[in-house]
């Protein structure tokens, strides 16, 4: 870890380009199941970042 990098600001980056591409990819898949398993996998990833980042 760098001190003069702002990790909140690339974790909130990161969040927020998740949230926009969720937006944007998940309303045009044609079935339930693809965005279930679309949304499934952003709260993992999410909950594995926060995990990476406060417990490690």
């Amino acid at each position: 870890m760098i001190p003069s990098i702002n990790l909140y600001a690339h974790i909130g980056g990161l969040l927020g380009g998740m949230l926009a591409a969720s937006a944007v990819g998940i309303k045009y898949k044609s079935s339930k199941f693809e965005r279930l398993n679309g949304i499934f996998a952003s709260i993992i990833l999410v909950g594995a970042l926060f995990y990476i980042v406060y417990f490690r």
